[in-house]
This record gives C-alpha cells, sequence and structure tokens, in this order.
C-alpha cells in the first residue's frame, strides 16, 4: 500500500514562489534540496501518527505562517521524543477543567506531566513592519543591474512609505555609478527606514548570488528585547496552565525559529535567571564579583532565616529545543529552582539540566547530564539524535 505524503507534489506546485532571503519556512522546507532530510523526518513522523493526531497536525505542518509551523514542528518532536521513550502521549487533550494543553505525557517511572510549545515571533506591529521590510528587499533584488548589493537596514519602514519608490530611488543611483570595481557606498531615508547599500562589480569580493542583485541583507539597531518577549510568553503558559492548579508538573517548550529568531540557550538562561553584572563594594573592602541582577523570570528570594522562596513557581522548568538539521536537535532543560510541582529528573535525562545543587547561603543551579550530580562544563555539546523509523 502507497504511503500517503504530507507534502505532495500538488502542494508543492501550489506554494508561493521562492525569493532570495525571506521565505515560509514550509516552502524552503519543500523547495531546497538542503531541507529534504528535514522534510523526509516531518513526513516519517507523520505517517506514524494516528491518524486523529494527523488531521489534527496536518494544517499547522502545512501551513505558511511560521508561527504555526514551527511550533508544530517543535510539538511533533517533542512527541517523538516521548514515544521513542516508550511513555503515552495525548496531544491537545481536554482535562477535566476544559483547558487542552498540547501534550499530556503519560509515564508509568515518572508520572504525568504537562509540555506546552511557544514560539518567540515578533509582535504583529512588528510582524507588519517586516513583512514590508521584506517586500522592499524582493523589490530592490528585482533591480536588473550588473553591480552585486549588500544592504543594511536600520529600522523598520513605516506604515506610509513606499517600497517601489525606494526601489526606484536605489535603481536611479546604481545607473550612475562608474564602470568599475570600487564599493560604492549610499544611505537611503525614507520614513523611518534608513538602508545602507553597498554595490561593486567586483566579483571577488561580491560574487554574483543564485537569485537578484543581493548578496546579504543586514541589520543594526531596532532588534527587540526577545527576554523580555520571553517571559511574556512563559506568563501566558503559566496563568492558564500552571501546575498549581492542574496537579502535575507544567514544561514550557520555547522553540527556536528554526533560523529565522534571534533566540539561543544563552537568551533562555539570562531570562530565566536574569542578566550577569559586576557587584564592586563601596569601600573596596571585596574584589569585584561577577553577580545576577533580580530579573530572571526564576530569580529567587532568601528571609531573614535563609529560607528560599521561588518565583512563577507554576512553572515546573523550560526547554530550550532548537533543530539542527539533519534529524538532530539541541534540546536543554532549565530546572524553576523553587517550583510549586518539581519536573522529575528522569524523563529528559538525555537532555543537558540545569537543576539546584545548593541551598545556602545562596542558590545554586549546574548543569548535568545523565543523574543529578553528574555536573558538566559544556552543555552545548549533546544532541538529541531522533530515529527514522516508525
Amino acid at each position: 500500500m502507497a504511503v500517503k505524503m504530507l507534502y505532495t507534489q500538488e502542494f508543492i506546485d501550489n506554494l508561493p514562489t521562492m525569493h532570495p532571503f525571506e521565505n515560509p519556512w514550509v516552502v524552503a522546507l519543500c523547495r531546497l534540496d538542503a531541507q529534504k532530510d528535514m522534510k523526509d523526518m516531518i513526513e516519517v513522523w507523520y505517517e506514524a501518527l494516528p491518524e486523529d493526531m494527523k488531521l489534527r497536525f496536518k494544517d499547522k505542518l502545512l501551513s505558511t505562517d511560521n508561527d504555526k509551523f514551527i511550533a508544530a514542528f517543535h510539538e511533533l518532536a517533542i512527541y517523538r521524543y516521548c514515544i521513542e521513550e516508550g511513555w503515552d502521549v495525548e496531544y491537545e487533550p481536554t482535562l477535566e477543567n476544559g483547558l487542552t494543553p498540547d501534550l499530556l505525557v503519560h509515564s508509568k517511572e515518572y508520572g504525568d506531566f504537562i509540555v506546552e510549545v511557544t514560539t518567540l515571533f515578533d509582535s504583529v506591529e512588528i510582524a507588519k513592519a517586516v513583512v514590508r521590510k521584506e517586500e522592499l528587499t524582493q523589490r530592490i533584488a528585482a533591480v536588473e543591474t550588473d553591480h552585486v548589493l549588500n544592504i543594511n537596514y536600520s529600522g523598520y519602514p513605516q506604515k506610509d512609505y513606499s517600497s517601489k519608490k525606494l526601489a526606484n530611488a536605489v535603481k536611479a543611483w546604481l545607473d550612475t555609478l562608474p564602470d568599475d570595481e570600487k564599493v560604492h557606498r549610499k544611505t537611503f531615508d525614507q520614513n523611518g527606514c534608513q538602508v545602507k547599500v553597498e554595490a561593486s562589480k567586483d566579483r571577488k569580493k561580491f560574487p554574483r548570488p543564485n537569485m537578484g542583485c543581493i548578496l546579504v541583507v543586514g541589520e543594526d539597531g531596532h532588534v527587540p528585547d526577545y527576554s523580555k518577549r520571553a517571559k511574556r510568553k512563559l506568563d501566558e503558559k503559566r496563568k492558564k496552565y500552571s501546575s498549581k492548579e492542574i496537579g502535575m508538573p507544567l514544561v514550557i517548550v520555547l522553540a527556536d525559529g528554526v533560523g529565522r529568531m534571534r533566540v539561543d540557550s544563552y537568551l533562555i538562561d539570562k531570562t530565566l535567571f536574569g542578566q550577569y553584572q559586576v557587584t564592586i563594594t563601596n569601600d573596596g573592602s571585596k574584589p569585584p564579583a561577577m553577580t545576577r541582577d533580580r530579573s530572571g523570570h526564576f530569580t529567587p528570594s532568601n528571609d531573614e532565616r535563609g529560607d528560599w522562596f521561588g518565583k512563577n513557581t507554576g512553572i515546573s522548568a523550560v526547554m530550550f529545543s532548537s533543530f539542527r538539521g539533519g534529524n538532530k536537535f539541541q534540546m536543554k532543560v532549565l530546572h524553576n529552582p523553587v517550583a510549586s510541582i518539581e519536573m522529575p529528573y528522569g524523563p529528559f535525562e538525555k537532555m543537558p539540566q540545569l537543576v539546584r545543587t545548593e541551598d545556602k547561603p545562596h542558590v545554586v543551579m549546574r548543569w548535568t547530564l545523565g543523574k543529578p550530580d553528574n555536573f558538566i562544563e559544556n552543555d552545548e555539546e549533546q544532541e538529541i539524535t531522533f530515529k527514522y523509523d516508525k
């Protein structure tokens, strides 16, 4: 019996046209040879799903909305991890209180726990501005010229700008350039959007791209603080699925945007445990010390007796999940040091886990792997390798 494909040729043929630099991930997945392994993996995982789960995953995995696609992709990866561990998993079940979390995991050894997946995509306003910037990039890339361009954005285009007008201004400037191999530079400014353009015919430094005339697109400044957005996302999940309310551990997965977002494990660490800072005493009685500020989402406090009480204790742990290509993921778990209901160590023992190891005079968190007392120095080296078979 032939396997029914998720990404059929008819679906692929009806996808939007590929553009340089910016494409919905599902478009790149289906049209770029470099993404074949990822596409094949999704096909195998999807085919192995129960029929009722296929129906709920299908539209998300076919979506050109990156927020929906990437969240579903990581939900599917966590589901596969749990299945490969031999656990029962319910996808979007309805709890007794009427809530529908992403995953409800049943493990005989470790008990039940909830997994909620979220991404950190831009706010509606920024997302619209990014679309306008992408439109401008495509117009400039379509300019017919012998020059190859590097462009750098500072700020986002506002509602009242004209991408056509700005692209035409770039073209008019290119038409005035001499026929040489020098690097020519000009900054274009229109309604809050500055575009710095470098143009050259030097094919050693500016090789011709496969599509369009733009080689590199960059940005400087105006980068959103994703730690603030991560905290908002965590708060949304905590208020809805707090372990204190549902009576079981809550793990929230912060999913990397598959290369489209400025999100890494350092950001997650900063979000949960605060920014590093240097502390200096006024009288110089103590040497400067590297400490954390109090901004962390999990940063605990202590009373006069030295007993610790937590922050956002309805979250048991946060997992960072990032696709690394092929069938590999970087996954790591950062535990809340003072959670209302702790997440057991065992379920994710294959991943690096940041756990509480000391209480007084300070709470100390250390990276471990395999068991809570197996400390490791580098939490970036480990990867989770998934199976392709059903």
